[in-house]
């Protein structure tokens, strides 16, 4: 098996993304990011990051990179004297719809902030579904009775996927997020598909509006908020839970929704009937957003008023004081 597959079935792609992917020409920097946003245990990266033959690249952003702060990533998980690991435990929130952590405690061993997590996993009864996930950060004295933080490291179950070397001028982010994650997707215009982020956010449907797969904000999608409001955005910049971007991107677990959808969701069938009808009427209701945006106005609209655009009513393009009250007339 050539490296592109074997990167592309180690990383956690769904059925339809991994088919996908192996038909593309992928680049060595596409790879490299592909395992660096993955969940994989930082101690399995290694061998996916050496096996990406990037040579005759610029060293920086390269899998040698990578590898390399990998390397020492794990290297700095032995502590020396007055050196701590402080623990944050982090979850979603649904109250306000993103991560919020607490501090738990000091560890002077890795070995002794594993063990902990384990029994807090065992005792709260973690599984697959599990909103929640874990912050390590390394403690170093400065020499002027003060600590600094030198290394952040993130925890799904109790395995390190992720991880940050601090530095305010050389620091490095050992991981690319949902915002940054940049590969093409095999599903087109009026597609519903499901967005998967666990541990780092619900799962939930949207609809894809307009797929541009050379273009980093080329995918746009229409997605639910929790207050009932619709908004758009763009997929490969982790959009689709309102101000919150999960670190897990949903390119990963990407795939088509066939199930029945909730009833406040099924909005989308009749968007998707209007895009069935003409392919560029997903980019029609795109623009409706985008001018209210552009124009400092309004980034969600109800329900109702999306139904207006598809009917092509103009009170469809309205200000934020109109989308209020019409929330508020339908609620």
């Amino acid at each position: 098996m050539d490296t592109k597959n074997r990167i592309i079935d180690e990383c956690g792609f769904s059925n339809e993304m991994k088919e996908y992917l192996k038909t593309q020409e992928l680049s060595d920097y596409k790879l490299t990011c592909m395992v660096a946003g993955s969940l994989l245990k930082l101690e399995e990266k290694m061998k996916p990051y050496k096996l990406i033959d990037d040579a005759d690249d610029d060293y920086y952003f390269s899998a040698r990179q990578f590898y390399d702060e990998t390397e020492k990533a794990i290297a700095e998980l032995k502590l020396k004297d007055d050196e701590i690991f402080a623990l944050h435990e982090c979850w979603y929130d649904d109250d306000i719809l993103d991560e919020k952590r607490e501090f738990s405690e000091p560890f002077t061993t890795f070995e002794a902030a594993k063990k902990y997590l384990k029994e807090l996993i065992k005792d709260e009864e973690w599984d697959e579904t599990t909103l929640c996930w874990t912050i390590l950060e390394k403690w170093v004295p400065k020499g002027d009775e003060t600590m600094e933080n030198t290394y952040t490291y993130y925890l799904v179950n109790d395995e390190i996927v992720y991880f940050e070397r601090e530095g305010a001028a050389h620091g490095f982010e050992g991981y690319v997020n949902s915002m940054s994650l940049n590969l093409p997707i095999p599903f087109k215009v009026g597609d519903i598909v499901t967005l998967n982020s666990v541990p780092f956010a619900p799962p939930k449907q949207a609809i894809l509006l307009e797929v541009e797969n050379m273009d980093c904000c080329g995918v746009q999608i229409l997605y639910r908020l929790e207050n009932g409001l619709w908004e758009t955005g763009a997929l490969k910049h982790g959009h689709g839970w309102g101000y919150g971007f999960p670190m897990l991107s949903t390119l990963y677990r990407l795939s088509k929704f066939t199930g029945e959808l909730k009833d406040k969701d099924k909005l989308m069938l009749e968007v998707q009937e209007y895009i069935r009808k003409n392919e560029e009427n997903g980019r029609t209701l795109w623009d409706a957003f985008f001018l209210n945006k552009y124009c400092g106005e309004s980034t969600a609209y109800h329900e109702n008023l999306i139904r207006s655009i598809i009917k092509n009513k103009t009170e469809a393009f309205t200000f934020k004081g109109d989308v209020e009250s019409e929330g508020k007339r339908n609620e």
